[in-house]
Parts: C-alpha cells; sequence; structure tokens
C-alpha cells in the first residue's frame, strides 16, 4: 500500500528541486502518518564522502545503536537533491514535544540533511538553498507557517543538537519563499551557447559520453552514479558547484583548452620562474603514472624505499590524501603538478637569496628540489650562492641514493641536471 506522503514528490519538482525517488519508497513506513502538522530537520552527523551515503541507513535502520528504519522521509545530498525515503511514519524525532505535540514521527514530516554535524564544516550553498526551498515548499502544501519548521534539538533540547545551523535564520529565509517575497533562482538552462545539452543523472546518450571522456572515466554514454560522484569530485576541484550537473559553467572549464604539457608560471617578488625546459626536465623523469586502461592514474609504490612509502601517482605527486586506492584523471595530475610545482619554484627562490642565476641553472636546481626536497640544507645552494658554480655541478653526484642504496635512475637525474646547470643560457646575472 502507498501511504499519504506521496504527494511530496509532485510538489518538491514544482518547486524545481532535484528529487531522487529511494526505490520502495511509496510503501515504506513504520505506519501510516497521523496529520501532519510540519516538518522536522535534521543533519546526518556522518563526514563520509558521497553525495547522500546515509541513503540505504535512512530506509533501512542502523545497526549501532539499533533502530528500524525507515529513519527519514527525505534525504537532502549534499549537492541538493532531495531522496524520497519512505511515505509513511518514519522514526527520525524521539521522546520530545512541541507546542503540545508528543508524537514527532506521526506529526512531521522528517528531513536529514547530509553533513558532519561539525560547527566548522561549511554547508554547501546548493545543499542549504535547497534545504530553505523544499521546507517551504512542503509547508506550502500543508498551508503550515514557517514557524512549523522545527529542529530536532528544538523537538528534543538537551537530548539532540541537530541540526548544527542558526534555526532563526533558517526559519526567516523559508518565510521568504513561503511568500513568495524570496524568488528561486533561475533554473540552469537546457543548453549552452555551443548546443551542449545540460546533464545529470539517469541522461544517455553522445553527450553523456563526450562528458566522461572529458572527466577520463570510461565513456559508456549512461549517466549513472561513478559519472555523478566523477563530476563532483572534478568541480570541487576547479572551484565550481559541486551540484552533480553539467551546465553552461560546468562544459566551459571542462572543454577549456588543456595543454598536456603546461608551461607553469611563478614570479615570487620578481624572483626566477620555471621555463618549458624546467617543465619538461621534470616530466620527463617523473613521468605521469600509472596509468590504468580506462585513462586514469593509480599511485604507486616508491620503487627504491624499503615499506613502498611515499605512495606517488601522476607527475610525482606524494603527500597527505595519496595512497594506494588513490585514483586521479590526466587532468588532476596536470592541475596538482601546477599547483604544487609553485611552491617548490618560491623554495628555491628563496634559498637562493638574490644569488646571480641563469635560467638554466634555476630549472636544474627546480628539478633537484622537486625530486629531493632539500634545496635549504644542500650544500649545492650554497656552492651556487657563494659563486662556486664548477664545485656545484659536481655536488647533483652526491643525491643518488634512496634508503642507502644508488638508483640508476637518480644517476640518471641528477647528471641531466648537472648537464643543464652548467649549460649557458639566457638570465645570466638576475
Amino acid at each position: 500500500m502507498s501511504y499519504q506522503l506521496t504527494w511530496m514528490l509532485d510538489e518538491l519538482q514544482r518547486a524545481g528541486l532535484k528529487v531522487a525517488e529511494h526505490p520502495g519508497w511509496r510503501d515504506r513506513g513504520r505506519a501510516e502518518m497521523g496529520t501532519v502538522r510540519g516538518v522536522m530537520v535534521h543533519h546526518t552527523g556522518t563526514a563520509a564522502p558521497g553525495n547522500m551515503p546515509t541513503l540505504t541507513m535512512l530506509a533501512k535502520g542502523r545497526a549501532d545503536p539499533p533502530l528500524r528504519g525507515p529513519l527519514a522521509n527525505l534525504g537532502l545530498g549534499r549537492d541538493g537533491t532531495f531522496y524520497l525515503v519512505a511515505a509513511g511514519r518514519a522514526n527520525h524525532a524521539g521522546d520530545g514535544g512541541f507546542r503540545n505535540i508528543v508524537s514527532g514521527n506521526a506529526s512531521f514530516i522528517g528531513i536529514e540533511a547530509e553533513h558532519s554535524g561539525r560547527p566548522e564544516d561549511p554547508w554547501p550553498a546548493a545543499q542549504m538553498e535547497a534545504y530553505q526551498r523544499g521546507v517551504a515548499a512542503l509547508l506550502g502544501f500543508l498551508h503550515a507557517p514557517a514557524d512549523m519548521c522545527i529542529a530536532h534539538k528544538e523537538w528534543a533540547p538537551g537530548r539532540k543538537v541537530d541540526p548544527c545551523f542558526d534555526m532563526q535564520v533558517f526559519r526567516e529565509a523559508v518565510h521568504g519563499y513561503l511568500t513568495g517575497r524570496t524568488s528561486p533562482p533561475p533554473p540552469v538552462p537546457t543548453t549552452d551557447n555551443q548546443g551542449r545539452p545540460t546533464l545529470r543523472r539517469g541522461d544517455e546518450g553522445p553527450s553523456v559520453r563526450l562528458l566522461q571522456d572529458a572527466l577520463d572515466i570510461r565513456a559508456d554514454g549512461i549517466f549513472g552514479a561513478k559519472t555523478e560522484a566523477a563530476l563532483r569530485s572534478w568541480q570541487r576541484g576547479h572551484q565550481l558547484d559541486a551540484d552533480g550537473i553539467c551546465g553552461p559553467k560546468t562544459w566551459a572549464v571542462l572543454t577549456a583548452p588543456h595543454p598536456a604539457n603546461p608551461v607553469v608560471v611563478a614570479v615570487p617578488n620578481g624572483g626566477h620562474v620555471l621555463s618549458a625546459t624546467g617543465v619538461t626536465l621534470i616530466h620527463s623523469f617523473e613521468g605521469c603514472a600509472r596509468r590504468q586502461a580506462d585513462g586514469t592514474f593509480r599511485a604507486y609504490p616508491d620503487p627504491g624505499s624499503r615499506d613502498g612509502r611515499p605512495w606517488t601517482i601522476g607527475w610525482g605527486s606524494t603527500g597527505a590524501g595519496i595512497d594506494r586506492d588513490t585514483v586521479w584523471s590526466q587532468r588532476e595530475c596536470d592541475d596538482h603538478f601546477n599547483q604544487r610545482i609553485q611552491r617548490y619554484v618560491s623554495d628555491v627562490n628563496r634559498a637562493l637569496n638574490g644569488a646571480k642565476t641563469t635560467q638554466n641553472q634555476f630549472d636544474a636546481l627546480v628539478s633537484f628540489h622537486y625530486n629531493t626536497g632539500k634545496i635549504a640544507d644542500a650544500t649545492l645552494t650554497r656552492r651556487h650562492c657563494s659563486g662556486q658554480y664548477d664545485a656545484a655541478v659536481g655536488e647533483f653526484a652526491r643525491w643518488v641514493r634512496n634508503d642507502g642504496k644508488v638508483m640508476a635512475g637518480l644517476v640518471r637525474r641528477r647528471q641531466a641536471e648537472a648537464d643543464l646547470y652548467a649549460t649557458a643560457g639566457e638570465g645570466a646575472g638576475q
């Protein structure tokens, strides 16, 4: 049997919101709702990655502490998508009270928004806007005012703390949408100025394959969960609204010219820059690895260390967040290199402290530092800064060991760096 809250689908869609139906939601519930008086808002309190990682738990319940599902009528993803979970009564409120109402589960539609619950974690703008507009749409159908949107922490003060935002500000925004004083944003255009369609989960066809190719993922022409997750990840990395929708703004950035071998420019306080020659030298030894059959790159262990650390990916990228399970696209490899190399250029300029340096010398020193991280400590740097250039050339050969073993790859790299360092070039005396 279908429960009474099936009307939520039409109302949320009428408000122009993104809605996804969790299988079986119309027939899911602990019992039929009572007289629905308002909406109760929550946050999930989970930091797991993804748009709505708690969706299955909201539908089926949790094991620790045990609580049978459904645990909400609606879930709200980080991208602003409402997930229809249950049209019947859900176990979301628990003991509490509000204006002589004592059965929260029967009287309030429960919405669980995906959020860590940490006050220092910002709410995504798309999610918060959708939360306010969605609550307004539901209250509008119920002919209820904005003050019938209550927080879990208001239903059970002292026992609950969610959601972690100011309810007065939230209700004022809901009131604005209810009364028409606040207009919803214009819908995303169906196509961009080049005729490329706006794509979202559920779409299929050649345009989806084009999107998947641009994301460096398997191009099957079906916009499913993996494509949506890959797109959100890419959007976050490019300072776009991570809504999982490929609209005009995303298309524009995604298909912008992107050189495979970028020339990095960094000019700290008038210091030296890394030339195309320097970029090519670094790329030739770092390589962009390890490429998989689908065009993505997976992290690999350091071949010269005893424990495989540090794990490396792309153009020699290492550090926090990179481990055996890390996978990047070509664009992520290139972008990470572009960002990371700026620090090494700055480090070398700082270590040289204005010493006379040719462009070739600078490029060689940046390559050395990118590989070793030792520009501030190396005798090589002191030799260079004191003008002992011949002696500096000989210092490169001292840095060829990894875990005490001489590595053939490092021997070749140090020789290439030394050769470039010793080659006359433009920029002498800078």
